[in-house]
């Protein structure tokens, strides 16, 4: 069985507030999750809330300035991208 998926849906979001809540309702139906920001993200739950507790693909698109201030924890592989 083949199955395949034609096409690309994007909904903006502009608070992340919001952006958590419809991935909560919505579990796992989303590929992946951008954010695109000029701050860092300053709470870790929303960080999980985002990525679903590390499920969805979370992607930060931040200026260099700011990238040092997200890291998270001690792995240094949020970082790869620099």
């Amino acid at each position: 069985m083949l199955n395949f998926q034609y096409g690309l849906t994007i909904t903006v979001i502009k608070e992340l507030d919001q952006a958590a809540e419809l991935l909560l309702q919505e579990g796992t139906a989303g590929r992946c999750v951008f954010v695109v920001q000029n701050n860092p993200l300053s709470n870790e739950r929303t960080l999980d809330s985002l990525g679903h507790n590390g499920v969805l693909p979370l992607f930060l698109v931040l200026p260099q300035s700011a990238i040092e201030r997200q890291r998270v924890g001690d792995d240094p592989s949020l970082l790869s991208c620099l």
